[in-house]
């Protein structure tokens, strides 16, 4: 209840919380995760490993300049629900990428963590005008990330908002999915999230 009422709290949206609990049962701390904490820790609790978890949420938080690997993250470019997308700069190669970061509470489960390493497996394969290239996975501690080429602009969703698409464009980018799609299937691969 607690936890419900400070995400209400606008300023509080993306300030970190850390839940320090003696239950370690799964489900309890999911349950917590999906209520709004960020992370978790079992008590007693280490401090060193309290002080990495903070300054990691800390650095995804504000991320401007922090780096990760060897990434420097330059600004947070999207979210979903497995999870945050930086817009970086690889100080290797020096070229501007897409850092995808698992969110901390899915590597609770040791699967979800496998099925990341996995996707970054299969888009390393995977090459096509119209799907991403994938330069590669890292772990930072216990933050694991997928490095992916950078595409400038908006998402389609930002593109179209306000107003009706013309039938035309549509064909367009139907036509540009259903190519990726096509190829995804050449490689026996099913997107989830179409």
């Amino acid at each position: 209840i607690v936890l419900a009422q400070f995400r209400a709290f606008e300023k509080s949206q993306d300030l970190p919380v850390i839940m320090l609990t003696g239950r370690s049962d799964a489900a309890d701390v999911i349950r917590a995760l999906r209520l709004g904490a960020n992370d978790y820790a079992l008590k007693p609790v280490e401090i060193d490993v309290l002080v990495s978890r903070i300054q990691t949420h800390l650095k995804l938080s504000s991320p401007q300049d922090q780096t990760l690997g060897s990434y420097t993250l330059l600004r947070k470019i999207g979210e979903g629900a497995m999870s945050h997308v930086y817009e970086a700069l690889c100080q290797k190669t020096k070229r501007r990428s897409a850092v995808k970061v698992l969110h901390r509470s899915l590597t609770i489960d040791e699967t979800n963590v496998i099925r990341f390493r996995e996707e970054a497996e299969l888009m390393q394969r995977l090459e096509h005008k119209h799907i991403v290239k994938c330069y590669g996975m890292g772990q930072d501690g216990e933050t694991y990330y997928l490095a992916m080429e950078f595409v400038e602009g908006p998402t389609l969703e930002k593109w179209s908002k306000g107003k009706a698409m013309e039938s035309r464009e549509v064909l367009v980018f139907a036509q540009q999915i259903a190519l990726a799609l096509d190829h995804l299937d050449d490689m026996g691969v099913l997107h989830r999230d179409i």
